[in-house]
């Protein structure tokens, strides 16, 4: 068995104490903690008095010096600010090092082009922490999508509607509620980034999107807070694809009934509210190995546990020479497969590894292709218009 992948994370930040830390130490046998930087200006807990045996450095360059630096083909995990993602994967890169970098990777494709090309000059492995992907809810839509034997219980898929909103009426600070759009602040660049994400892996580029993005929260901020986003594919034999993707920082639904998944198609449709239970529990502490982690509680809400899948009956056989009749519907609650967040560094080492990667794992295309939608949304916003997929942005 190969010895384990040491690490260092760039930032000490919420991302890092409560998504990759405890993820890293879950997959111990495939990694292990080297080093954390932390600006000696940081407002947190020290790093030290949580992690005791990993080394602690004031700055990015400090982690690849010295005679204990990181050494080459390490992982270098960068959840810093938005802004510094680019040039520090780039920095990483050029020490010969594999990349997990927080979304979004990069804010233009042309860092996304040159991210790509320095990745594979340097043979390294470089992704993107789209742990969305592995979402409790989003697993079970894409099941009941896709199921393993026989055919989708909703049939050809006509809509789909995601949704990640929240009730926050007063910003909270930081760099994400407080930085303009050029410099990676806002929701679009926040959230947008999963649920794009999600959409591109379901059905690829559209042909063209539709966008408004909005600042609800004047005068207390002055920072996108609200989008919604439509995206257009080819039209079939029944009409095109509608996805609709949205968040808000200002729905008053309870965090149970905040509506998340509505997926429509010719012989059924499943609705789901309330977000993955994940996040929730890190934040709690429950460690990823915990048998449990990634289910929903039986004590809390059924609005929040199952989700609605409704589908179509078949009728009694009409009387000869009458019309037929109308198929009839059937729902029933059903249960939220568990989410798997477990996987994302799983499928980190198996590349680093050169096994195969499941697609959980996200390309530098698909991250390109994020990237790239992105851009394109806030053009459609500030012009007023639909815009196409090949456009220059």
């Amino acid at each position: 068995m190969s010895s384990p992948i040491p690490v260092a994370i760039l930032g000490f930040s919420s991302s890092a104490r409560t998504f990759h830390l405890p993820l890293l130490l879950a997959s111990s046998s495939s990694f292990s903690l080297h080093t954390i930087q932390q600006r000696s200006t940081s407002s947190s807990a020290p790093a030290s008095a949580s992690f005791p045996n990993a080394r602690i450095v004031d700055g990015v360059a400090e982690v690849f010096a010295g005679a204990d630096r990181l050494p080459e083909r390490g992982l270098v995990v960068i959840t810093t600010a938005n802004a510094t993602h680019f040039d520090f994967a780039m920095q990483a890169i050029t020490h010969k090092c594999h990349v997990v970098v927080e979304k979004p990777a990069v804010l233009s494709t042309r860092e996304a082009d040159e991210l790509m090309a320095a990745a594979e000059q340097a043979g390294v492995v470089c992704t993107v922490f789209q742990n969305r992907r592995l979402d409790a809810d989003f697993l079970t839509l894409r099941s009941l999508l896709a199921p393993p034997t026989g055919e989708s219980p909703l049939g050809q898929l006509t809509r789909l509607e995601s949704r990640f909103d929240r009730y926050r009426p007063f910003p909270k600070g930081g760099w994400r509620e407080e930085k303009a759009w050029q410099e990676g602040g806002g929701v679009l660049w926040d959230l947008g980034s999963h649920l794009v994400d999600q959409a591109l892996l379901l059905f690829g580029p559209p042909e063209a999107i539709s966008a408004l993005v909005q600042a609800t929260r004047r005068p207390e901020s002055s920072v996108e807070d609200d989008f919604l986003l439509h995206l257009h594919y080819p039209s079939t034999s029944v009409g095109g694809l509608r996805i609709t993707l949205g968040a808000s920082c200002v729905s008053p639904f309870l965090d149970a009934e905040q509506p998340r998944f509505i997926a429509q198609g010719l012989k059924g449709s499943y609705l789901k509210r309330g977000l993955d239970p994940q996040e929730n529990q890190l934040k709690a502490g429950l460690s990823p190995t915990s048998s449990n982690f990634g289910s929903y509680s039986d004590s809390e809400r059924a609005s929040l546990r199952l989700g609605r899948l409704t589908t179509s009956v078949p009728p009694k056989p009409a009387k000869e020479g009458e019309a037929p009749n109308q198929p009839l519907l059937a729902s029933a609650d059903i249960p939220t497969l568990p989410g798997a967040y477990v996987r994302f560094y799983e499928a980190v080492a198996a590349a680093i590894r050169g096994e195969e990667k499941p697609d959980s794992f996200v390309t530098l295309q698909q991250m390109k292709d994020n990237t790239r939608a992105l851009l394109l949304c806030r053009k459609s916003a500030e012009e007023g218009r639909s815009v196409k997929w090949t456009e220059e942005v």
